[in-house]
């Protein structure tokens, strides 16, 4: 299993990261929380919590560092393949180093 290299729990089974900041050219913007796509009736009819196919966060959760689902804040893009070139940040601290996505083992 792999680690999120911002709040240290394991993708895929943590239901969020931890609350974060993307920071783009010196500018905070607020991380946007995963949202589901395409439910049906039955879905929400029934409640029932969809989780990211990227990194297993469930709805209304933040994204785990080096999701392909994650949308920028900034231009609305998927994030990893957007211009923007920012970077996640912790909330409480809005200090930052950049985060590699993928691990080093």
């Amino acid at each position: 299993m792999a680690k999120c290299k911002l709040c240290g729990r394991e993708k895929n089974i943590s239901d969020s990261c931890i609350k974060h900041f993307i920071r783009i050219k010196s500018v905070y913007y607020k991380a946007v929380k995963y949202t589901a796509k395409n439910k049906t009736l039955y879905e929400i009819h029934n409640n029932i919590v969809k989780k990211c196919p990227g990194c297993g966060v469930s709805e209304g959760a933040y994204h785990h560092v080096g999701c392909i689902f994650e949308i920028c804040p900034k231009c609305g893009k998927f994030w990893l393949s957007c211009c923007c070139f920012g970077i996640k940040v912790n909330k409480k601290q809005k200090t930052g180093e950049v985060i590699s996505l993928y691990s080093d083992h």
